[in-house]
């Protein structure tokens, strides 16, 4: 198990003129699970918030980000392993002020609410 809680306050600029606030609150819940000696199972949930008082953010999406994953990891031997995440994301925090990795340069067409992904990492140990 593991966990952590993030709270970021960025209050910068002249009040009234360029004044530019910025509250992030951030924090995760990670769990895992050997099932036998090379094979392990695990989640995480991760919640992200964003306020920046001087926009609006009204459209779906903005602000927040839900990322909830699912594991697995397979050692191959006691130096390398394979590793597959399922990662199901609802929302994309605020790209221009405080970006999480979605970018309007790479998405052309827009950023998305729901976003799932599926990734798959090789691992060392030494």
């Amino acid at each position: 198990m593991d966990s952590e809680f993030r709270r970021s306050w960025d209050d910068t600029g002249t009040p009234g003129v360029d004044e530019s606030q910025i509250d992030v609150h951030a924090w995760y819940v990670a769990g895992a699970y050997r099932i036998v000696k090379r094979l392990q199972v695990g989640s995480y949930y991760s919640h992200y918030w964003v306020n920046f008082p001087i926009a609006n953010l009204t459209p779906a999406g903005i602000g927040h980000s839900d990322d909830k994953v699912v594991t697995g990891q397979v050692d191959i031997n006691r130096y390398f392993n394979i590793k597959i995440e399922g990662h199901f994301i609802d929302g994309y925090g605020y790209p221009a002020v405080s970006p999480i990795g979605f970018y309007y340069a790479n998405n052309p067409n827009g950023l998305q609410n729901d976003t799932k992904a599926l990734v798959v990492k090789g691992g060392f140990n030494f």
